[in-house]
């Protein structure tokens, strides 16, 4: 299935596809890797979605992961035309959990200028997760075998 039989802009969707050359460097490394299973986060029109479902050995299995059910549509209907579709699950939502979020306490100690990039990783992290509406989350604090940390859980919610 060439790029123009997947025109996403025909479809109205963001013209921000993989081109073809990326396309082929996905199916590459998957391969290369032996995957037998994929996680693709953002299918948009599913271009990328088949090179890599292409990619996996019989019986493998790819899920991809689509917030926009506009997106989540087009790229249903392309990877069915492509013969992909007991192969690829797509699902219109997720969870996200984010491990190590709370870093002994640093994550929320008051020094907004802590020079520590997994510190400013966290919490740009944790920025992002609050400004998006479809979000709902919240962080756990654990205590364990590595000590004093924690984890996000964000629910996909539209």
């Amino acid at each position: 299935m060439s790029p123009e039989e997947l025109d996403g802009a025909a479809a109205g969707l963001p013209e921000h596809q993989v081109a073809a050359n990326q396309g082929k460097l996905l199916h590459l490394i998957a391969r290369v890797q032996g995957a037998r299973s994929v996680l693709e986060i953002g299918t948009l029109g599913g271009y990328s979605t088949i090179w890599l479902a292409r990619a996996l050995p019989g019986g493998g299995r790819l899920v991809t992961l689509e917030a926009d059910e506009r997106c989540a549509e087009v790229a249903r209907a392309n990877v069915a035309r492509a013969g992909l579709g007991d192969v690829v699950e797509l699902r219109p939502g997720s969870v996200i959990v984010g491990d190590n979020v709370v870093r002994d306490g640093a994550v929320t100690d008051p020094d907004p200028d802590s020079d520590d990039p997994r510190v400013q990783g966290i919490r740009r992290f944790t920025e992002l997760i609050a400004e998006e509406p479809r979000l709902t989350a919240t962080t756990v604090q654990t205590v364990g075998s590595k000590g004093y940390d924690g984890f996000t859980l964000a629910l996909v919610t539209g």
